[in-house]
């Protein structure tokens, strides 16, 4: 020990020295550090240099040492050295005394800096010592109470990247050591808040942006839906550029669709379109990547699929907020997003159908089937086609939930009504118009809740549209399509059945 103080002496006045050049000045100085650091290694692989030694007499006169040179490159070389060369179970017993060394080390040594390399070697040290970690249950506290002091003490004046980047490696150390703890991790966030306020007449430069993005980014892949939690977050995010708010809020929906984690209460609906807003309202802009954009826009429609309340009542009313975020996104959006809603609506009343009373189901059925309409209707004319689809997915989903009623018979009549209306409006394509058609023939086949009345209204409708076809092989593939529908279905119509073939043999007799 006596020897690495006069080691440390001398490297200290080489650089003080004014007997010879810089240039020969730091090469002395290099060399000399290099039999420093190596005192410090052979100091720390003595055989008698165990834990109890190394905290009682060790650890102590190395700060000493440390403190005496008054040097600060000296010090923090020294420190760092320490760090480097204990073992970590050492520095894991002793670290409020190595934390409050490092804090009487002068202003100028860059206390980040070993503070990272400190926090760094012990979250590895965590990953395989599990059991030990556990029983250290205020090694948080130690190190979250040092790192405030020199943020309050030292924020107001230094590089605001410096600082971010020491919450950046406190906040991996947290997670390796404490992966479920989310109060330790807004704790950090809220020690950035703080300093990101005390700072707020100065503008945030790009690096530290880039630093306060790696921070927020850190918790989303372990934590998944319990981000949602960490109060501090959206709050951090509003100090992000647009850009990076968008790439928080894709990898925030990321992290929750793998994880297939479920929604299900209000305030967690809520809290996820306030963590994804940037993605979800406002204006599309233009994307450079189409491909992307549908991406990121179908994770962000996935968020009604993953509803599942135990109170059909409450995920009603949580589709009605989505339903509120989805339609301020724009035409573009919703193209993507409202689809899933309509599902939604169509899985709530499926669910409704199986554990309420038929009498309850009825009444609350006009209010599910009457916004999924009003939904179909808001994206007719970006995507027709969709709109056919939802509009008879909606009639299976009726037809399957096995529950009669006028207004449910009403309800299929107007569903499939629509969807001709839209068919004759909107779709000019012949390939399209003839997989529609197909679809609605398959669709009417299996709406068992029809009344004969109905039903042959609607058939007749059909047949119609099947003649209507520009390309004959259309007509007669139809119509041989629509025949199946009055010999296999519930209502069958032999007359009706007669009239398909008939229709089909002069088109036949023409192609041949």
């Amino acid at each position: 020990m006596r020897n690495l103080a006069e080691m440390n002496r001398l490297w200290v006045r080489l650089c003080l020295s004014g007997s010879k050049t810089r240039l020969q000045r730091e090469a002395d100085r290099n060399e000399l550090s290099m039999i420093v650091g190596e005192n410090v290694v052979r100091l720390s692989s003595l055989e008698g240099v165990d834990l109890s030694l190394y905290t009682s007499s060790v650890l102590p006169r190395l700060f000493d040492i440390i403190q005496n040179c008054k040097d600060p490159l000296s010090q923090q070389y020294l420190a760092d050295c320490i760090i480097q060369v204990f073992p970590d179970e050492y520095h894991l017993q002793t670290l409020e005394s190595l934390l409050e060394g490092c804090g009487k080390l002068s202003e100028k040594v860059d206390l980040k800096g070993i503070y990272v390399t400190l926090m760094n070697r012990l979250a590895n040290y965590a990953a395989s010592h599990v059991e030990e970690m556990k029983a250290q249950n205020n090694m948080f506290e130690i190190i979250k109470r040092r790192i405030d002091w020199i943020l309050e003490n030292q924020g107001a004046a230094a590089e605001l990247k410096n600082f971010i980047e020491l919450e950046v490696a406190f906040i991996r150390f947290s997670i390796k050591c404490y992966p479920k703890n989310i109060d330790y991790i807004n704790s950090i966030l809220g020690s950035v808040t703080k300093l990101l306020q005390v700072q707020a007449s100065k503008s945030i430069t790009l690096d530290s942006l880039k630093s306060l993005f790696k921070l927020l980014s850190i918790p989303l892949d372990s934590l998944a839906l319990d981000t949602l939690n960490l109060s501090y977050f959206p709050i951090l995010m509003e100090y992000l550029n647009l850009q990076m708010k968008k790439d928080i809020a894709k990898r925030i929906l990321h992290a929750l669709v793998t994880a297939g984690k479920r929604l299900n209460s209000l305030d967690l609906v809520e809290k996820l379109l306030t963590f994804t807003a940037p993605l979800v309202e406002g204006i599309a802009v233009a994307e450079s990547d189409e491909y992307e954009f549908e991406q990121v826009q179908g994770n962000v429609a996935k968020i009604a699929h993953l509803l599942e309340f135990d109170n059909c009542a409450h995920e009603f009313q949580a589709i009605h907020i989505l339903n509120k975020a989805f339609v301020n996104g724009g035409v573009a959006r919703m193209r993507i997003t409202i689809p899933s809603l309509v599902w939604a609506l169509y899985r709530l009343s499926s669910k409704m159908a199986s554990t309420l009373e038929e009498d309850q189901f009825r009444s609350d059925f006009a209010k599910i089937y009457g916004l999924a309409l009003q939904l179909i209707e808001s994206i007719v004319e970006m995507a027709p086609e969709d709109c056919i689809k939802l509009l008879l997915n909606g009639v299976l989903t009726i037809s399957l939930n096995e529950i009669e009623g006028e207004k449910i018979e009403d309800t299929i009549v107007q569903y499939i009504t629509r969807a001709f209306a839209i068919y004759y409006e909107e779709i000019a394509n012949s390939n399209s118009k003839l997989r529609i058609l197909l679809s609605i023939i398959g669709t009417l086949e299996r709406a068992h809740l029809l009344s004969s009345n109905n039903f042959n209204t609607l058939a007749k409708q059909t047949i119609q549209a099947c003649t209507k076809l520009l390309r004959k092989q259309d007509q007669c593939k139809a119509l041989l399509a629509c025949s199946h529908v009055f010999a296999s279905s519930h209502i069958v119509n032999s007359v009706c059945e007669l009239e398909c073939y008939c229709k089909c043999r002069p088109v036949f007799k023409k192609s041949t």
